[in-house]
């Protein structure tokens, strides 16, 4: 066994810290953006930085038991736009590929190369390899094969949506969290099954468990990632994620 490392407490900036040029945020589904980074994104806005939003999927299948046809894509497109205003407004691309297409679909990757070549952004955010949920975790991945084979290497930041990750930074988005609360209340499709601006409230504010200023009420998880060290990093996320669910109890 090796020696033991032990880990220092995530380092706590503001949610400005960030903002160091164009951001290009890459979303599994319509909402994702807003619920994973949604006070980083408020955070560029407010400083009149340009941020553009790729929603991958259509979010037809956010319905469950209901309709997912053509009007429903519509509406979470609709959704997904007027939650991007209320932070201050994006650029959106909506890839458009069906809900639940993405495991092991490197489709997209070409999709996602031109448009980081042609946005050049600074910062990258992308889902956390953690993630649970298949198009999410296929997202991530795709993300990192993209950032691999585009000529412009940004800063990347995973943000953490449906599972809480092991992080290196934290942002503070207690400014922020009025607006993106009110963003996340855009989505009246997502809200009929999921009590998501609680889930969201409780999820930023159990990441300050560890802040001794009460001031500070809210943050942003992110896993900041060496693009040049990537690939190792994937390996051993794999590898730790596997091991983990053959631990568990069978079901």
């Amino acid at each position: 066994m090796t020696a033991a490392h032990y880990r220092p407490w995530e380092p706590l900036l503001p949610a400005t810290w960030a903002v160091k040029g164009t951001a290009l945020v890459v979303a599994p589904h319509p909402d994702d953006e807003i619920l994973g980074c949604g006070g980083v994104v408020a955070a560029h806005r407010d400083q009149g930085v340009e941020v553009h939003v790729a929603v991958m999927t259509d979010g037809g299948l956010g319905n469950p038991g209901g309709d997912g046809g053509p009007e429903y894509v519509a509406l979470r497109k609709e959704e997904t736009l007027r939650a991007l205003d209320l932070l201050g407004g994006a650029e959106h691309h909506f890839l458009g590929y069906p809900d639940g297409s993405l495991k092991d679909n490197w489709g997209p990757v070409g999709d996602l190369v031109s448009l980081i070549d042609r946005v050049r952004p600074t910062t990258l955010l992308l889902p956390s390899p953690y993630e649970v949920h298949p198009d999410h975790r296929a997202t991530s991945l795709i993300a990192f094969r993209a950032v691999r084979a585009a000529a412009e290497k940004p800063e990347l930041l995973c943000y953490e949506v449906g599972a809480m990750m092991p992080a290196n930074l934290l942002l503070d988005i207690t400014p922020q969290m009025l607006k993106k609360e009110a963003a996340v209340r855009a989505f009246p499709s997502q809200l009929l099954h999921h009590d998501l601006v609680a889930k969201v409230r409780a999820l930023n504010h159990a990441r300050t468990v560890n802040v001794d200023d009460a001031a500070i009420r809210y943050a942003e998880a992110y896993l900041r990632v060496d693009p040049a060290r990537a690939d190792g990093f994937l390996d051993i996320v794999e590898q730790l994620l596997r091991l983990t669910d053959d631990m568990g109890p069978s079901l």
